[in-house]
């Protein structure tokens, strides 16, 4: 079921499937990218782990558990908590579906506000074991060329010129990291960047700018990684993901076992995790 939330400004269409955006519009432009055979998704949520597993396994308690490349809320029908004109609130529970590939009670709320010009999705993860849960979450929002292009007149990415710690990977392993120091670049500098390898992730930066000629598109989080990917048709890139991690997928010699993971998120018995993911149009 798609839940349409927002003004004719600006307003957001969201899936309880996946709890993943459809669109995000700004005076009727869609700027998200629409599901196509070269990408299959438009803005999927990563729970509960970032990624690929090594083998595609991990081991918690010396038990084996498989699972699945981005976890499996994307794969979740979500329920439909509350709901304004401005404003929804989903949730995903645990299962015995659940708890056979991720062995523990968990309660995750996925909010999406529309705040004057802004979007909000807003996450809180709770455990309700009474063990240590470890976990990663993220968001995997795709932007449209396209759609970019039409309210900003141009595609430049407006970073701060500052040095970054990079996590290096060997396609979807983490190798090493290393110090990059980023700057504004043009969408195209930053696809041609992605060529090899297809992510790039950086830690601590929070805050990039969509810039354009008289307006710009402001995407902030609180999450400790950026990570950009995307794939290339023949032609000209068609969209850009710009997206947000709490987790890191596995490393390369990773041992599987859960609680040695430094990639994931520990969470105590009955504490709550939550952090945000924003995008606000700003007019200049």
């Amino acid at each position: 079921m798609i839940i349409e939330i927002g003004k004719d400004n600006l307003c957001v269409g969201i899936n309880t499937f996946g709890a993943e955006l459809e669109y995000i519009k700004i005076n009727n432009v869609n700027i998200l990218w629409s599901r196509s055979s070269l990408w299959l998704e438009q803005s999927p949520l990563l729970f509960p782990n970032i990624g690929a597993l090594k083998d595609e396994y991990y081991i918690y308690n010396e038990k084996k558990y498989q699972g699945l490349v981005h976890g499996f809320a994307k794969r979740s029908e979500f329920k439909v908590e509350q709901k304004t004109s401005s404003e929804v609130l989903l949730s995903l529970g645990y299962t015995s579906e659940t708890l056979a590939i991720f062995p523990f009670k968990f309660n995750l709320l996925v909010k999406y506000q529309i705040i004057n010009n802004e979007v909000v999705v807003s996450f809180k993860v709770k455990n309700l074991d009474d063990k240590t849960m470890y976990f990663g979450l993220g968001i995997h929002p795709g932007f449209s060329y396209q759609g970019l292009l039409k309210i900003l007149g141009k595609l430049e990415l407006n970073i701060n010129d500052q040095e970054y710690e990079q996590i290096d990977f060997d396609k979807s392993f983490i190798i090493n990291t290393h110090k990059e120091n980023l700057k504004t670049m043009t969408f195209k500098e930053m696809s041609n960047k992605l060529v090899n390898p297809r992510t790039l992730c950086y830690k601590d930066l929070q805050v990039i700018d969509l810039k354009g000629n008289s307006c710009r598109i402001e995407i902030k989080h609180k999450m400790p990684y950026t990570a950009f990917w995307q794939k290339v048709p023949e032609g000209d890139p068609q969209f850009l993901c710009i997206e947000a991690w709490c987790g890191l997928p596995d490393l390369i010699d990773t041992d599987h076992v859960m609680e040695n993971k430094t990639t994931l998120q520990p969470l105590s018995p009955g504490s709550i995790f939550e952090t945000n993911y924003c995008i606000k149009y700003i007019n200049e």
